[in-house]
């Protein structure tokens, strides 16, 4: 936007081309901010993030969050008997269900990259960093979408032993 500003100050008679290209980076960084501020909105409105930094997973130090997600993912097994564990594995999974929060800024990001390859002067240094910047953020993306499959997968798998677990014979809840 700053370059956007600089060209239209300075007067400067410029190409349609260049025109074109300034213009599409404007657009492209308005578009980026708004994702931005959106997902931002969604995730602290939701409690997603609150929910996060006060969640189970924070209480657990790395090879137990590991443990954790490979048992959501369904690659490890899953003792069902252990109430605490499913605590746990339950609470984590709903968390992934709302990933739509922290999907907006990843594309508030990958919007913002496009628009600095736009302006960018044309060294193929600069465009190799912007296209790993953008597999980078879509490969972000792609992995909080299949997270949140395999967290609806485990609570199809396991939500209902929690519920069968606190009925008695007749079917009563406890």
């Amino acid at each position: 936007m700053l370059a956007y500003g600089r060209h239209l100050a300075s007067g400067a008679s410029a190409s349609g081309t260049s025109q074109t290209r300034l213009e599409l980076q404007l657009g492209l960084t308005v578009l980026g901010l708004a994702l931005l501020v959106t997902g931002v909105v969604v995730i602290v409105r939701s409690g997603t993030w609150r929910a996060a930094a006060r969640g189970p997973l924070s209480l657990l130090d790395r090879p137990e969050r590991r443990l954790v997600m490979r048992q959501l993912r369904g690659q490890l097994p899953v003792d069902t008997a252990d109430d605490q564990r499913m605590v746990v594995l339950l609470a984590v999974a709903a968390g992934l269900l709302r990933p739509w929060g922290y999907v907006l800024t990843i594309c508030g990001s990958i919007t913002n990259v496009a628009a600095q390859a736009v302006g960018a002067p044309q060294r193929p240094v600069f465009l190799w960093v912007w296209v790993l910047c953008l597999v980078l953020f879509a490969t972000a993306s792609v992995r909080l979408l299949r997270e949140r499959g395999a967290a609806e997968r485990f609570l199809d798998r396991y939500l209902w032993s929690v519920d069968a677990a606190d009925t008695d014979a007749a079917g009563q809840r406890r």
